[in-house]
């Protein structure tokens, strides 16, 4: 119960954070927090299929990451392009570019990264936990 409630605290706190800001560097970091949430409410199933996603989705989040933080920062130096994450990655070359919106179109955890497939995986875990009503009873 202690996992679920820090999960789904830890989301609605990201969440409203998320909305109201304009610094993509704390964008990432309320992100982070968000994907902290998910993680826990995967490990709060316990099943082993919830643990597998778990455990993919911390190396899918940690091997993404990089590439959002490293050319943003290298193309936008001062505090207003980092209100702005598009103009300072806009004058920057074709390379920080792509390596950038590669970065952000990973973490957004569409259908072809590993994202979608752990949250896939974290959302079937969790139902078949409702349903059967004890997170040990059976594997999914």
């Amino acid at each position: 119960m202690l996992f679920v409630t820090a999960g789904l605290l830890s989301l609605a706190v990201a969440a409203a954070l998320l909305l109201s800001q304009r610094d993509y560097k704390r964008m990432l970091a309320y992100h982070s927090v968000e994907h902290m949430g998910l993680i826990a409410l995967g490990a709060a199933a316990g099943t082993p299929l919830a643990i597998a996603a778990v455990l993919l989705h911390v190396l899918a989040t940690g091997s993404r990451r990089p590439f959002c933080f490293s050319p943003p920062a290298r193309s936008s130096s001062s505090r207003h392009d980092r209100d702005r994450p598009g103009e300072g990655v806009a004058r920057s070359s074709s390379g920080p570019r792509g390596v950038f919106a590669f970065g952000l179109v990973a973490l957004l955890g569409l259908p072809p990264f590993s994202l979608f497939i752990s949250e896939l995986n974290m959302l079937r875990a969790e139902v078949h936990v409702v349903w059967d009503g004890s997170p040990r009873s059976r594997s999914c």
